[in-house]
């Protein structure tokens, strides 16, 4: 209860199920923001029943690029960080066939190579008074570090991480 947002990198995982702290998270009702990875467990994600599930991954995993979605509503990015954000290197995402459930809001979409898919990378949900967000890819690091070799600073980094946080809270 002393929390306001919990962070979940990798999990829950095989060593981790995780399945007691995500309990009592949505009994108080904190927001997570799961972040997937190669050591996610997906089918433990899956029974989370969060609004997102990915089937056929095979622990698997696939280089994926950002790709804004322009009709996200939410809260609004500064075109400088819509253009700066493709730039960015790949994240590590889950490999798999992507389902969404209607109550959504996909801020950015996996790009493979210069495919643009419909898979989300960042989304959101709302489910009563609680809310999710999930980041299906690790390695976010890497933009904060190309963020500052590309333009000297982190402004794109910090507005989508701020932004994702404030949203969440």
């Amino acid at each position: 209860r002393d929390y306001n947002l919990l962070i979940l990198h990798n999990l829950p995982s095989g060593k981790h199920d995780a399945s007691a702290l995500i309990r009592k998270a949505a009994e108080a009702r904190i927001p997570i923001l799961y972040i997937l990875g190669t050591q996610t467990n997906v089918r433990a994600f899956n029974a989370l029943n969060t609004g997102l599930s990915i089937s056929g991954s095979l622990d698997k995993s696939n280089p994926v690029q950002a790709s804004v979605n322009q009709g996200f509503s939410l809260f609004t990015i500064s075109d400088e960080t819509r253009h700066i954000l493709p730039e960015f290197p790949p994240l590590l995402a889950p490999f798999g066939r992507y389902t969404l459930s209607a109550s959504n809001a996909v801020l950015l979409n996996q790009q493979i190579g210069a495919v643009s898919t419909d898979d989300p990378l960042l989304v959101f949900f709302e489910s009563g008074e609680t809310k999710t967000g999930v980041l299906c890819g690790e390695g976010i690091w890497r933009w904060k570090l190309a963020d500052f070799r590309q333009h000297d600073q982190f402004n794109a980094f910090t507005e989508i991480l701020t932004k994702t946080i404030q949203n969440l809270c």
